[in-house]
């Protein structure tokens, strides 16, 4: 699948006149969550971990989010799991997540269950 491309008028002054050049980047689906993965990065393998559990924590620390999770079972495990969220972030513990292991192993299967019954 090819990406959706942007491009952005630029003035180049050539030392004679100014030259208008179109530049494409690739941000149209750009996302702030994981671009750490798809472009390269400084992060090292421990930061990289640091982030994605800040990113983590951040949908589940905020009573105020509540609202946001669709369905019985996301409001379910928002409630139960926003205690702990607001524990680490209020404590800056943001090692051993292994809740986030469970989130991303519990995503995966309920994406290969919905494969299942679209018949896809």
């Amino acid at each position: 699948m090819k990406k959706p491309m942007i491009s952005v008028l630029t003035t180049v002054y050539n030392g004679e006149r100014f030259l208008e050049e179109t530049i494409p980047f690739e941000w149209a689906n750009f996302n702030y969550d994981t671009w750490y993965k798809i472009y390269p990065s400084w992060l090292s393998k421990e930061m990289i971990k640091l982030v994605e559990g800040v990113v983590f924590l951040s949908y589940f620390d905020n009573k105020n989010l509540a609202y946001k999770y669709p369905g019985f079972i996301m409001k379910l495990a928002f409630k139960i799991y926003h205690p702990i969220a607001k524990l680490r972030s209020d404590n800056n513990f943001y090692g051993l997540f292994f809740e986030k292991k469970l989130a991303d192993v519990s995503s995966n299967l309920i994406q290969k269950v919905n494969k299942i019954r679209g018949g896809e």
